[in-house]
């Protein structure tokens, strides 16, 4: 990146501008590193494979993985999605008159 001048940026002018965007964005604290942690993390959650991530960000299979192993445990929706989940086998089981214990699970054994 280059300034006005047409000079690149040294590092403090690069994070005094990032820092000023993300604060403007309203994710102060993220890092730019950060940016293809999320981007993976988000084509998962939009439904793309492993596979097509890696061939948009250029990563290997394994990459994306690791990648996904590391970022998405930690995204609300799927921990919303998980507690979904549980919700409706309750309702369901419930509705069938199906005796669940506290764990969401069936007390009858198959």
């Amino acid at each position: 990146m280059a300034g006005p001048g047409g000079k690149p940026w040294n590092q403090i002018t690069f994070q005094h501008h990032w820092r000023k965007a993300t604060i403007v964005a309203g994710c102060d604290g993220l890092h730019f590193n950060d940016l293809r942690g999320t981007t993976c993390t988000s084509l998962s959650e939009a439904g793309c494979t492993p596979q097509e991530i890696a061939a948009m960000l250029g990563w290997t299979v394994q990459t994306v993985n690791a990648m996904l192993d590391t970022y998405q445990a930690m995204t609300a929706s799927l921990s919303n999605n998980a507690v979904a989940k549980l919700e409706a086998r309750r309702a369901a089981e419930k509705s069938a008159g199906t005796p669940v214990d506290n764990f969401g699970g069936s007390m009858i054994s198959a």
